[in-house]
């Protein structure tokens, strides 16, 4: 994945609300992370505030967060520069380039979102901050279940058919061989009269099985037998990767609470990149793990 610079914005508490006003202005897809979603610890008043946010469309990407209780913003110093990319060398390069005459606020170190990030003000008065992803696409949630529950639901064919797919989604089938080297075949179908219509299928292999914990799968568009397909022939970007390697973590989150968090890796090309960004992949995941919430919720009551 090439650099990418994109602004980033941050608010006084009303972050929500100004992300969700450009989206009704700008359209796209609107991605929003709480701190208590995050894993991150936080007061009961900033909870419920927004870690991270970023708005896309096809022709813009920008980024926005709350601010720290401890450093409140004001118009002037509520922007900075973002630099997000996969090449360590170019951006740890670009990290001290960016600096020399001006000063680290941290270093580019591992966070706990699991990549590397720096912060830094240029010699001219300039926010930046770089990036170093470890993944492609990183999505996580925050679950109100022990994580024995969150496990099954995750890997029960009865119960995945419970929430799996987008709102409004059915899950008409489900099969899991649950062993490495087994496989899975999960089945979406979509609203009545929309493009999606049909069965829509999803397969891949169990690489790597920690109970409870941790699961590798390889993950692909299929047939109903698990056969992989073009991802062209289900009406996606001919561009998106065939397949790819997938990483789901199960983690303590406090008392009954479990954090999920899937790992999508970097594609070989930059095309196949943007194709994976703009594929909608992000949104369809948050609104099936909306269900996945309210079905947890059911099932524990």
């Amino acid at each position: 994945m090439k650099p990418v610079l994109n602004p980033y914005l941050v608010f006084n508490g009303n972050c929500r609300e100004a992300m969700e006003f450009y989206r009704s202005v700008l359209g796209g897809r609107l991605y929003m992370q709480t701190f208590e979603e995050s894993g991150m610890p936080a007061s009961a008043d900033q909870k419920n505030k927004i870690i991270h946010a970023v708005l896309r469309n096809d022709l813009l990407t920008f980024m926005a967060s709350d601010s720290m209780p401890e450093q409140p913003v004001k118009t002037g110093n509520n922007i900075s520069m973002s630099i997000n990319g996969s090449d360590e060398k170019t951006l740890t390069e670009f990290f001290k380039g960016l600096s020399k005459g001006g000063k680290v606020n941290m270093p580019m170190e591992k966070q706990f979102w699991g990549d590397k990030f720096g912060a830094l003000t240029d010699k001219f008065g300039i926010s930046w901050m770089v990036n170093i992803s470890t993944y492609a696409l990183v999505i996580s949630r925050i679950f109100d279940a022990p994580r024995k529950s969150v496990w099954k639901a995750w890997t029960d064919p009865e119960m995945v058919m419970g929430w799996w797919g987008p709102k409004d989604f059915t899950s008409p089938s489900c099969r899991i061989d649950l062993k490495v080297g087994g496989k899975y075949i999960f089945c979406m179908h979509g609203p009545k009269g929309s493009e999606f219509d049909r069965d829509l299928y999803s397969s891949g292999v169990y690489k790597e099985i920690v109970p409870q914990e941790r699961l590798v799968v390889t993950d692909y568009f299929s047939d109903e037998n698990g056969n992989k397909i073009d991802p062209a022939t289900v009406g996606m970007n001919p561009e998106m990767p065939g397949e790819m390697e997938v990483v789901v973590m199960f983690e303590n989150a406090g008392e009954n609470k479990t954090k999920l968090t899937i790992n999508y890796p970097h594609p070989e090309t930059d095309t196949a990149y943007e194709a994976m960004s703009v594929s909608g992949m992000e949104a369809g995941w948050n609104e099936s793990l909306d269900k996945l919430a309210k079905f947890l919720l059911l099932a524990n009551n």
